[in-house]
């Protein structure tokens, strides 16, 4: 009866060696899988949530501004005197006797043209 017992015993001890190295197996395969192939593999996960990290970045950003020119805007259109300031200084708009003089930079000749020498 010990020797029947001792045989099953080594009998399942075997199965289960090789059993358990087939769900290894599997187990790695389908982790290959996952990692490598599938639709939503590390790399494209990462992709993302690189991309999620700039769209939040962008959105913090947006709002910030949103919020200066809500505040600027408030600030205008709350006293008529800003009101008219914004208007000359954007819209170059004048009173009937007076003149507006634009003064603006002139623009630097590119670097190739200023370094060609002139040929005689």
């Amino acid at each position: 009866m010990k020797k029947i017992t001792y045989l099953i015993q080594q009998t399942a001890l075997r199965f289960v060696k090789a059993s358990g190295i087939k769900y290894l197996a599997v187990i790695a395969a389908a982790a290959v899988w996952m990692v490598f192939f599938d639709r939503y593999n590390l790399v494209s996960r990462q992709k993302l949530q690189t991309q999620i990290e700039q769209l939040k970045k962008d959105e913090a950003h947006y709002r910030t501004s949103i919020e200066a020119i809500d505040y600027e805007h408030d600030q205008i259109f709350s006293d008529r005197e800003e009101l008219e300031r914004f208007a000359r200084e954007q819209y170059h708009l004048k009173r009937a006797n007076e003149d507006v003089y634009l003064i603006t930079e002139p623009k630097a000749a590119p670097a190739e043209v200023a370094e060609k020498p002139v040929q005689p």
